[in-house]
């Protein structure tokens, strides 16, 4: 946090201290151990405010604690009391302090620490040093004064409407309101979005924005095949079709509903087809030529969020309890896979010959896409299975759980084994091109390489790209492309550790 009138700076995070500096010179003023880690700071006067993190608790604090600017040696106070404070924002005059707490509620205080009262909403922006514009959710909602007996007076509601742009962005994370005019602002992670609210309509629109945030891709061939492409979904409603390795934009395919759901690039490398849905059914399948960039519809499924995956000249669906390998060019079911317990995953092996299922119960099957036959099932279930990959040869289906283990289910012996242990849980999982290596994505920033032949660990590392989650990965080489849950995709080579010491 930094106090422009004082031209102090404050700083904490996991270590558990404060520190704050004089920006002018540089020169550090103080240090404060304060015992928890800081989510959010405040400079007010010669004090500074931290909101903290009950670790014992595992919860936010409800007291925000001062400490004295340029004294080490002086003890941390409590400068007010609310429910689980996530953020604090100081009015322009320093005299008034908005609490706002992770449930959505929003608590005025004088900066002696006496509360005035709960405000209309879940955080607000400051116009002035007496009016506060309030936010419900991710929508200004209402405007609130400060009257001269030290009470809040409300104003009229604001009333928003969706935005007029092809896609609503989200995550809202900083707001400001304009003082002379009935304007504010916000940015948005998703989407890297810059917005204007009109408060006088309560119309939105968006200054500034990335459109091309990724879901989820597919790649053609090896990368050292010519050519090669990549296809992109983002969660502005396009297909994107580009060339690798430069990345050119080859063509966009705008759908008709909101989201692509899944991608499948076919055999011939010349045939695309994609699933999309809105949050309710039905989701369309379409198919269209890279070249050219027709799009045919070609069936609809009467649930939400039905993927495709790319199975040799064919594409697999899901459809209830139910998998079935399509032909898009005969826009006909080629075979059908019946299954008495719900479907938690299923996958395609890289060469598309073979299927492999998992269901709700954690049994793992394994058929032929080409003839439909069934090749094995397991008797063991595997407990909260996660992602699964499929073996080029068919003799294997690899698997992830929530108990952190990645086995190897041998389908003909129907045996499982160990290969090693998982950093948290797993959110993608394939076999690279060469059929060597598994690559996996985490929910901690992560991703590992290991060997297919003995689950040795050949590498491993974390991208401040992803807040938590790698959503997709696809390794060809020493190539890596990935993406990740902020819509980041990546494209990157993996170096041995030894050269990047080097470097």
């Amino acid at each position: 946090a930094f106090d422009p009138s004082s031209s102090v700076a404050v700083a904490g995070g996991l270590g558990k201290r404060v520190a704050a500096w004089d920006v002018r010179t540089g020169r550090r003023l103080s240090t404060h151990e304060i015992g928890s880690p800081v989510i959010s700071l405040a400079v007010l006067g010669r004090s500074a405010l931290a909101a903290t993190v009950n670790v014992e608790a595992q919860a936010l604090s409800d007291s925000v604690l001062s400490v004295a600017i340029g004294d080490s040696s002086a003890p941390p106070k409590i400068a007010l009391t609310a429910n689980q404070v996530a953020g604090l924002r100081l009015s322009p005059d320093r005299r008034h302090i908005i609490a706002e707490s992770l449930q959505g509620k929003a608590t005025l205080f004088r900066r002696s620490g006496d509360k005035v009262a709960d405000l209309p909403g879940s955080h607000g922006t400051w116009i002035d040093s007496e009016s506060i514009l309030m936010f419900e959710g991710e929508s200004p909602a209402q405007r609130v004064s400060l009257t001269a007996g030290g009470k809040i007076k409300l104003g009229k509601r604001v009333t928003s409407s969706a935005f007029r742009a092809a896609f609503t962005p989200t995550q809202l994370v900083a707001t400001v309101a304009s003082a002379d005019r009935p304007q504010a602002y916000g940015v948005f992670r998703q989407n890297s979005a810059l917005a204007v609210w009109d408060l006088g309509s309560g119309k939105g629109d968006l200054l500034i924005f990335k459109p091309a945030s990724v879901f989820t891709f597919e790649v053609s061939g090896a990368v050292d095949q010519d050519p090669s492409i990549i296809v992109t979904a983002g969660d502005d409603g396009f297909i994107r079709i580009w060339s690798l390795p430069d990345y050119r934009l080859r063509r966009e395919i705008r759908t008709n509903l909101a989201v692509p759901q899944g991608i499948a690039i076919l055999s011939d490398r010349k045939t695309l087809v994609f699933s999309c849905s809105g949050k309710e059914a039905p989701s369309e399948i379409y198919t269209t030529e890279v070249e050219d960039g027709s799009v045919r519809r070609i069936r609809t499924v009467n649930q939400p969020f039905v993927r495709v995956i790319s199975a040799g000249a064919n594409v697999v669906f899901e459809e209830g309890q139910t998998l079935a390998v399509l032909d898009p060019s005969r826009e006909q079911v080629v075979w059908k896979f019946d299954f008495e317990e719900p479907i938690q995953r299923f996958a395609v092996s890289r060469n598309g010959e073979w299927l492999g299922v998992a269901e709700k119960t954690g049994l793992l099957h394994l058929f032929e896409t080409d003839t439909g036959r069934k090749i094995a099932a397991s008797k063991e279930p595997i407990k909260d299975i996660g992602p699964i990959a499929v073996a080029d040869d068919g003799k294997a289906i690899y698997t992830t759980e929530f108990y952190a283990l990645l086995k190897r289910w041998l389908a003909e012996e129907d045996k499982f084994r160990v290969l090693g242990d998982i950093r948290g849980q797993t959110a993608s999982l394939r076999v690279s091109t060469d059929g060597e290596r598994l690559i996996l994505g985490g929910n901690h920033q992560d991703v590992t390489v290991y060997s297919i032949e003995n689950g040795a660990k050949l590498a491993a590392f974390e991208t401040s790209a992803a807040d938590f989650f790698v959503t997709d990965v696809w390794l060809s080489q020493n190539r890596l492309i990935m993406s990740t849950d902020t819509g980041v995709l990546l494209d990157a080579d993996l170096i041995p550790a030894s050269e990047t010491e080097e470097q």
